[in-house]
């Protein structure tokens, strides 16, 4: 369901005069948000308490940011296993507040708790809330920051005071039709919070300055050190951090010093805690003993598939990344505890190496590559995993009763939810073309859904054999075409051209252009007036990918998508990326 609320003002977001998150028409500052380590921006991951969100961007037509409610909103969910709570990121404003919210699951009775969040200006949390955010000052109704500065929060909540039923799955939360306090709740971000919980680590690999030998990272007697890691730079390894790269959250081991902190790779699997459109699977670590890999790392998915990936991660104390191998230092303690001396004035680094996953498809574990043989080979050693979702940048589906809820040819036009589901388009569905096997966007309607081509760079992996790449999209303002590439996992690039008809074949005067198939055919779109009862079309087009083998036993694969930056007409659309092989 769309939001109804401007709660955020200031760069990408509302005007800084539009806001209205409490009746005095303040509002959280985008420049504020931005400002925070990790940086908190529209489609940008923040990981609280475990939990996964994916922090909202306005609407296009209304700038709405948030669900305020009195207003009883459903906010439907990807299905996950394992549910054990449903969160929220979010405040009250003009008093904490509370009311009654209902968790629908896909089958069976729904099941009623108290949502409630602390005031927004309260630093003091009510309702067993979580501080999630904690911002310096705001935006006033007089588009300027508060002056004298006073901070504002964005609080965590759940519905851990009930128990969610093991047996069922969460469908969807809806948000409280009345509330007490004296004020409203406001919601940001929804997720599931599930049970998964990580294999014991096997290796201490941090030890505190008072204790050096505690830990004991690379086998010799050095470890890295907590008050380093605290003050290392461009990032601060505190326990339990919530860490942010690529828009990727990963949780730094909420552990003491001189406790076990990390995964020796030795075949564990490690559950992940599941995402919805998760696309990239990002890895914190390092290696002992030398330059690690590439080692196998095998994804599993909810529906018991599985994906090989080549990791590696240099050692903790070379200082710098390959960048071919997809590395990125993401800080370096600038010394390291050993047996004798006990500081070593050498930076010790801690690396980022991040894969794309199967769109569509949702991780449930990983597993890393067995031990080394012998022993005395480097070891790979795994802090943190972590998912990232994808980040569209355009609204195309609206539902029927709010036409205003999607914009998807920048005139306020947009595909109807309704018809697409009866052509076979669901959110989340499966849809075939030529053999190839799509998943239509998982998402509500009124929320950004697919990619309006600006020369972005898609995560996206192939399976072994996969010849074809295909896509699901269209053009508007008339057929387009521009030139994308692919991105493969040895290096190598491959452009392609990126080409789709017009979405309504330019009202019924034209055919499919570049070779495109019908893959949707919908009777009807949706306009600011209603239904515009002319055919609406969604396009197939394939690429046929280079040679899967660089050389004897090397295969290669597609790791990334970059989309067209420019185009000869309208605009491009992808709402769903596949690889296969057609028959």
């Amino acid at each position: 369901m769309a939001h109804n609320n401007i709660g955020i003002t200031g760069t990408g977001y509302a005007a800084l005069t539009a806001g209205g998150f409490d009746t005095a028409g303040d509002s959280y500052s985008a420049a504020l948000l931005a400002a925070l380590t990790p940086a908190v921006t529209a489609g940008s991951t923040v990981t609280v308490n475990g939990v996964a969100f994916t922090w909202p961007g306005p609407d296009i037509t209304t700038n709405y940011d948030n669900w305020k409610t009195a207003a009883a909103q459903t906010i439907t969910f990807a299905p996950v296993s394992n549910a054990t709570a449903v969160a929220f990121l979010g405040a009250a404003s003009d008093g904490s507040s509370s009311g009654t919210a209902t968790i629908n699951y896909t089958t069976g009775v729904p099941q009623t708790f108290t949502l409630g969040f602390t005031d927004w200006k309260t630093g003091t949390p009510a309702f067993s809330n979580t501080l999630a955010l904690t911002l310096s000052n705001y935006d006033t109704s007089a588009g300027v920051v508060k002056s004298p500065a006073a901070p504002v929060y964005v609080y965590y909540a759940d519905s851990s005071s009930v128990t969610l039923d093991p047996t069922r799955i969460v469908a969807s939360v809806t948000l409280p039709a009345a509330v007490t306090g004296g004020g409203l709740v406001h919601v940001f971000a929804a997720a599931i919070k599930t049970s998964v919980t990580p294999n014991n680590y096997n290796n201490v690999g941090i030890s505190d300055n008072s204790a050096p030998t505690s830990a004991n990272f690379d086998g010799l007697g050095n470890s890295y050190s907590a008050q380093a890691l605290a003050a290392a730079t461009p990032l601060h390894l505190t326990p339990g951090a919530n860490v942010n790269i690529n828009g990727v959250g990963l949780t730094w081991p909420n552990v003491a010093p001189g406790l076990p902190d990390n995964y020796q790779a030795a075949g564990q699997v490690i559950p992940i805690t599941p995402v919805a459109n998760a696309s990239v699977l990002g890895f914190l670590g390092a290696a002992t003993g030398g330059a690690y890999g590439p080692g196998p790392v095998t994804v599993t998915y909810s529906d018991a598939s599985t994906y090989t990936f080549p990791i590696m991660f240099n050692d903790w104390l070379t200082g710098g990344p390959s960048p071919t191998d997809g590395q990125l230092v993401t800080t370096s303690a600038y010394y390291h505890s050993a047996t004798t001396p006990f500081i070593v004035n050498a930076p010790a680094s801690v690396y980022y190496y991040e894969v794309p996953l199967q769109l569509g498809k949702t991780v449930v574990s990983v597993t890393l590559p067995p031990a080394p043989n012998p022993s005395t080979n480097p070891q790979l050693h795994v802090f943190a995993v972590g998912t990232g979702g994808t980040t569209y940048n355009n609204t195309g589906i609206s539902d029927d009763s709010n036409p205003l809820g999607a914009n998807f040819d920048a005139a306020q036009d947009s595909y109807s939810a309704q018809a697409l589901v009866t052509a076979g388009a669901a959110p989340g569905q499966t849809v075939t073309v030529n053999s190839i096997h799509f998943t239509w966007p998982n998402v509500a309607s009124a929320t950004p859904d697919n990619w309006q081509a600006a020369g972005q760079t898609i995560p996206f992996a192939t399976f072994p054999g996969d010849s074809t790449l295909a896509f699901l999209g269209s053009a508007h303002f008339g057929s387009s075409i521009g030139t994308g590439t692919i991105n493969y996992s040895d290096g190598s690039k491959q452009n392609f051209h990126l080409a789709f008809s017009d979405w309504t074949l330019n009202a019924g005067a034209s055919q499919p252009s570049f070779g495109n198939t019908i893959a949707l055919t919908m009777p009807y779109r949706n306009y600011k007036g209603g239904q515009d009862h002319a055919l609406t079309y969604v396009f197939y087009m394939q690429v046929t990918l280079q040679s899967v083998q660089t050389g004897i036993g090397k295969a290669k694969s597609v790791v990334s998508i970059t989309l067209p930056s420019t185009t000869n007409h309208g605009k491009l659309h992808v709402f769903a990326i596949a690889s296969g092989s057609p028959v």
